[in-house]
């Protein structure tokens, strides 16, 4: 059975593959990298009074850039599941920050995370135009992330009315992910 994140992958890749051309590259002659850098998690938790619903969120932001295109991208996501974040199947896009480079047709990438697991899903998809020899390349990773976080916890106890009544706080230490393609390279 797949994991939730392996289906995932597996609808990102469908979505984003099934108009892209069919040649594939000949084995070896594309070795890419791949990272997620300056990944960091953190998320907030504030309840203004004992009798209101909390505001909150927790965020993932990243930089994913990609060494055979040059391209780099910056993700984001944000949730506001409560008292789980990230736990609800949520695809998010990436934004490129480069421009497409010469001699590319295009390039996307989006990513998936579960807080529960720790794990992220990346796609990135990239392809050159049909004057080169290898052109097309979709890249589907999957890893639990090793994340050092800080949990702050804050109760008043004397509060009143237009303080903060207690407040959760979790910051985690900035971390990168390096992956090659094809796997195993």
């Amino acid at each position: 059975m797949l994991s939730p994140f392996a289906l995932l992958l597996a609808i990102i890749s469908i979505i984003n593959v099934a108009a892209l051309p069919s040649e594939h590259c000949p084995p070896g002659i594309e070795l890419a990298t791949v990272t997620l850098s300056n990944l960091t998690y953190n998320s907030e938790v504030n309840y203004s009074t004992p009798a209101h619903l909390a505001v909150k969120d927790g965020n993932i932001v990243f930089n994913l850039s990609n060494n055979d295109a040059n391209t780099a991208f910056q993700c984001m996501g944000t949730s506001m599941d409560y008292p789980v974040f990230f736990s609800s199947d949520q695809i998010f896009n990436c934004t490129a920050v480069t421009p497409t480079q010469p001699g590319w047709l295009s390039d996307f990438a989006s990513f998936a995370f579960s807080l529960a697991d720790t794990a992220i899903a990346v796609n990135m998809t990239w392809w050159k135009d049909k004057q080169v020899d290898c052109y097309k390349t979709s890249f589907d990773m999957e890893d639990q992330l090793k994340l050092d976080c800080v949990t702050e916890n804050y109760q008043n106890a004397n509060w009143t009315i237009g303080q903060t009544w207690s407040s959760t706080t979790v910051k985690c230490k900035p971390t990168t992910v390096v992956f090659g393609w094809p796997p195993g390279a």
